[in-house]
């Protein structure tokens, strides 16, 4: 059987999409994996070798290039590798394309890559499937949009496969480059929760007082520049002590997560959930602002969005040794029953048509 699936972004190593079908042609290893991108062509040294990279232009940026791509360019690419089932990155499909079409959701699809409800009509008809990662997004979408109602699976999934314990020696090395050698909470910052990063130096001030630590505070930033995003960093006491990389690649994240002494989540509204597993599955303690769907709360320590809330966690987590492995012992307890196999062997029977 011959399976192709889009990739899509500029970045494709960042896209759950890359991950999940570059895994799943390892899995299977006797069927043809076409990994379709329109923005970068994938590097066949990084892939198993049952799976072809494609490029086909052109780069998708908005709503009309989309309908141009998925209804004039990809039946070309479909026809000429003999494609048996097509997964599509969302609530969209290609109406000119007679292969069998799957429709797998990772993330809430944004309402400007939702086309017209006829078209959006004609796309769910078209589907012989749409999966959801989570429960929790299946619930958003079927509130959404209700035409989808009763026509969603859920595949569950694994947890990003680099995001694992790092060796010492790695992350000794990491700590030299970005801290000084020294230990160090880390945070990601997104342009949603950005604005409460003045917070978190006010805490950071709270703690150096009650705690003369060495521990430091890294920032990996999810946001559209690499400035601080407090416009009078320059004057923070302690801005020596606070360290910033911007839109790291995937493989540097893995390896921050892997060697902080706590992760931090001053989000708020459960945005940064998959990051947060990704910290689990690292073996570090979560402190979340959050209240996670699905995820119990005793996987995480919860704290508030406030300095002094975020001070006492930074301290609580710092003086506690007991407290600090207890959480990361009761997250790994609910990370296990995540696999990948699992997902590709659901992914697998929706393509093959086993299920229905």
């Amino acid at each position: 059987m011959t399976i192709a699936a889009h990739i899509p972004g500029k970045h494709p190593e960042h896209s759950f999409y890359y991950w999940c079908f570059r895994g799943m042609a390892a899995h299977f290893p006797d069927h043809h994996f076409i990994l379709i991108t329109d923005a970068y062509l994938l590097s066949t040294e990084d892939l198993p070798p049952n799976c072809t990279p494609h490029l086909c232009s052109p780069t998708i940026k908005n709503g009309l290039l989309r309908y141009y791509w998925y209804h004039l360019k990809l039946p070309a690419v479909l026809e000429r590798y003999q494609v048996n089932c097509l997964f599509v990155p969302g609530l969209y499909g290609s109406l000119n394309a007679s292969v069998k079409q799957i429709m797998l959701i990772d993330e809430m699809p944004s309402p400007s890559g939702i086309a017209k409800n006829t078209l959006l009509k004609r796309y769910i008809h078209k589907a012989s499937a749409i999966a959801c990662t989570t429960s929790a997004l299946e619930k958003k979408i079927a509130r959404k949009y209700p035409i989808v109602t009763k026509r969603c699976l859920i595949t569950e999934k694994g947890i990003h496969p680099l995001f694992i314990p790092h060796e010492d020696a790695e992350i000794e090395a990491l700590k030299e480059h970005h801290t000084n050698g020294n230990a160090y909470f880390l945070l990601v910052i997104t342009e949603k929760n950005k604005h409460e990063f003045r917070k978190v130096l006010k805490a950071y001030t709270i703690f150096k007082k009650w705690q003369r630590s060495s521990i430091e505070v890294v920032c990996i930033l999810k946001t559209k520049t690499s400035t601080p995003p407090v416009q009078d960093f320059s004057s923070y006491k302690w801005k020596a002590h606070i360290h910033f990389i911007h839109q790291p690649t995937i493989q540097t994240a893995a390896a921050l997560y892997a060697g902080c002494y706590a992760w931090f989540d001053i989000d708020g509204e459960g945005n940064l959930m998959e990051e947060a597993k990704c910290a689990m599955q690292s073996h570090v303690p979560v402190i979340a602002a959050s209240t996670y769907p699905d995820v119990p709360l005793e996987s995480y320590i919860k704290m508030e969005i406030t300095e002094q809330s975020i001070a006492e966690k930074m301290m609580m987590i710092y003086k506690d040794e007991v407290l600090r492995n207890q959480a990361v012992a009761n997250a790994h307890q609910f990370i296990a029953p995540f696999s990948w196999p699992n997902m590709y062997q659901q992914l697998f029977q929706l393509a093959s048509g086993e299920n229905r």
